[in-house]
């Protein structure tokens, strides 16, 4: 069984993550737990609050810390699934979560990009990989990831060493560019 406890959390927020977790594990409707993190991070609101206009709840950091570690946890169970469509959210959870800049989180957030590149870096369709068309999105997150040392390392690892690996077996024309990226940005840190 996977854990999403995290050192930002008190005991009694651990307890209420870990039930969450069990029935992720029991009940794994990725289109369900896919819309939940979505209307979570993506709107910034707890379900069902958004659907009556009339109350807004916002999701508490634990709460959105929960949200991002079940996208982590969705990612592999898609790819089981194969529900693609679904592939779209998860990757808009993460750059949105990355967008909002919490050192907190940033761990959670790279781990899905990576997640979702080691689990679909095969899958083809018509056009070509799957993955090429959130190839524009990557590419600036990998460059960002370094930004004046707003990130540690060991958060942006899993995404970083995904990505030169998906370079290296499918853009070798920017294997120059992203390695210059990856020397400039270390040196930084």
């Amino acid at each position: 069984t996977s854990s999403i406890k995290s050192s930002s959390l008190n005991s009694s927020e651990e307890i209420i993550n870990d039930c969450i977790l069990r029935v992720f594990n029991t009940d794994c409707n990725v289109k369900k737990w896919t819309n939940f993190a979505k209307r979570i991070v993506i709107i910034g609101c707890v379900p069902p609050a958004e659907r009556k206009g009339d109350i807004r709840i916002l999701p508490t950091s634990s709460v959105l810390i929960c949200a991002i570690k079940i996208t982590v946890l969705l990612v592999s169970k898609i790819r089981e699934t194969m529900e693609l469509r679904c592939v779209d959210d998860i990757v808009s959870i993460a750059f949105t979560a990355i967008h909002m800049e919490k050192r907190t989180i940033d761990f959670h957030c790279y781990s899905i990009l990576s997640s979702v590149i080691n689990c679909f870096e095969d899958v083809r369709n018509q056009e070509g990989s799957l993955l090429d068309v959130y190839f524009s999105q990557f590419h600036p997150t990998f460059s960002h990831a370094f930004d004046d040392g707003k990130r540690e390392l060991k958060s942006v690892a899993s995404f970083v060493i995904a990505y030169f690996k998906y370079v290296e077996s499918n853009r070798k024309n920017l294997i120059d560019e992203v390695s210059t990226i990856l020397v400039n940005g270390l040196k930084k840190m």
